[in-house]
């Protein structure tokens, strides 16, 4: 019968024909022995070291390594589980999604004995100028990888913790002394969106990162449509994540820092938007302490192309900025751009690590931006922002706007932000606060306002580190 072949494919449109040939007479589908009914294609894999690695559809025959898995086999919507054992379980090979796979969801196992912490660990030595990702999304298709929990999925050790990109990581990525980037140039954008979420990714990179070679040693570097919710990317040479795509990024309810300060001509910072025509949507987060830098947003017209346009921008709610050790909010344009922050908290001690001031704000446009801090409460740090913004020939000025904001100890060109000082009265005294404050300190202190402050409706409602871990926005299904 010519539906044999078909029906042994086990090809996805073998339920819609199972369901006709169910309506079709028993008897005519009982002379007819040459009709094989096979079930569809498997929806459910698993990654274990338990396993014997033949299949992936079993606990049994699971794949025993994240780069064993035979994506051929794989179809759209399934699911991939990975064991974490009862408390933890290490695997020493990248995670690679390729060009080729399908929509598919990444999770840690929730099933009892299997829901651990999965740890995708490098123990090869790292060499300068390495591209090796612990996990690589190569596809164009929609991709989620949920750890279910705060750090559900450890990935460690890596030149680069995550790379979300539609193009070969070998694209050429560059860096100068002034963080330039040709990150993202490439029209290939993928089509799907990524989504991580309950990821740890941590000491990715060079203790020392040298000029020349950025962005290795990010945390996340995304070049295509990607949401980031759940996470925690710390102690990264050269910041937390990278973004040039030229789509959107989502960061939500996630946490980027370090436990040391890698130096003061250390890129390492938060977030970094590159690009024409990328955005960058960050809220409910928390960045520091123990960055250079809380978030820098970049338009050059190095790497304009009419496949990205010439527009950057970054919108950032309720969000909190702890101590910044070189600057906090940096923008800087070169054509227009756009960088909108309210209910912000900045908090800065008086010195910086490195006993200097640094800056709360710095906008290095060399022509229009839009810059609008509103609601936002700035503790400390120098206002580095023109008193006008010029506009390019031919265009209209975007002004700079400020709106219901407190500052306190703040330098500079301070009326930006607000016509005067005033004490937004934490709860905790952070006036004792002067500088080289522990980071341990930092991590613990509560930046929520006294029920007096001036302040109050003001600032961000996220206020201190262990407020952001007392939840998570995400669960996964049991598998």
């Amino acid at each position: 019968m010519k539906f044999t072949k078909m029906l042994r494919r086990g090809a996805q449109a073998s339920m819609a024909t199972l369901t006709t040939l169910a309506w079709l007479s028993p008897v005519w589908a009982a002379s007819s022995p040459d009709i094989v009914i096979t079930d569809p294609l498997p929806r459910s894999f698993y990654v274990s070291k338990c396993g014997n690695n033949t299949d992936g559809t079993t606990w049994a025959t699971a794949w025993n390594e994240l780069n064993q898995i035979n994506w051929s086999k794989i179809s759209s919507g399934a699911t991939i589980s990975i064991d974490g054992g009862a408390q933890s379980m290490t695997y020493h090979s990248s995670l690679t999604v390729p060009a080729q796979a399908p929509a598919v969801q990444i999770v840690r196992a929730q099933a009892a004995g299997k829901s651990g912490q999965v740890i995708v660990e490098n123990l090869a030595p790292m060499a300068v100028g390495s591209r090796t990702a612990g996990i690589s999304i190569m596809t164009p298709n929609a991709v989620s990888i949920n750890g279910g929990n705060w750090r559900g999925i450890v990935v460690k050790n890596f030149p680069i913790g995550v790379n979300v990109a539609a193009q070969p990581v070998a694209t050429p990525l560059t860096s100068t002394a002034s963080g330039t980037s040709n990150n993202g140039s490439s029209p290939n954008i993928p089509s799907g969106n990524t989504t991580l979420s309950g990821l740890l990714i941590e000491n990715c990179g060079y203790p020392t990162q040298p000029l020349g070679v950025a962005p290795f040693g990010t945390g996340i570097l995304d070049g295509g449509r990607c949401t980031v919710l759940g996470t925690i990317v710390k102690d990264c040479a050269y910041g937390a994540i990278c973004y040039g795509g030229g789509a959107t990024l989502n960061i939500s309810n996630s946490w980027f820092h370090n436990n040391f300060y890698f130096g003061k001509t250390s890129d390492t910072g938060g977030i970094d938007n590159h690009g024409g025509n990328s955005t960058v949507n960050v809220s409910n987060s928390v960045l520091g302490p123990g960055l250079n830098y809380s978030i820098a947003d970049y338009k050059f017209q190095g790497i304009t192309s009419t496949s990205f346009g010439t527009k950057s921008g970054t919108n950032m709610q309720n969000c909190l900025l702890i101590d910044p050790a070189r600057q906090g909010i940096s923008v800087f344009y070169d054509n227009s751009g756009t960088f909108k922050g309210s209910h912000i908290t900045s908090f800065m001690t008086d010195l910086s690590p490195y006993s200097d001031a640094a800056r709360c704000m710095k906008d290095q446009a060399n022509s229009v931006a839009e810059l609008q801090i509103t609601n936002s409460v700035i503790y400390g740090g120098t206002v580095e922002v023109p008193l006008t913004a010029q506009p390019l020939a031919g265009q209209p000025n975007i002004p700079v706007g400020y709106k219901h904001n407190t500052q306190f100890k703040t330098h500079g060109n301070t009326t930006f932000l607000a016509p005067r000082e005033v004490d937004p009265q934490f709860k905790t005294n952070v006036g004792l606060y002067k500088s080289n404050v522990p980071i341990t300190t930092l991590l613990s202190t509560d930046y929520s306002l006294s029920s007096s402050s001036p302040a109050i409706g003001a600032g961000s409602s996220l206020t201190s580190v262990a407020q952001l871990l007392s939840r998570f926005p995400l669960t996964a299904q049991p598998q």
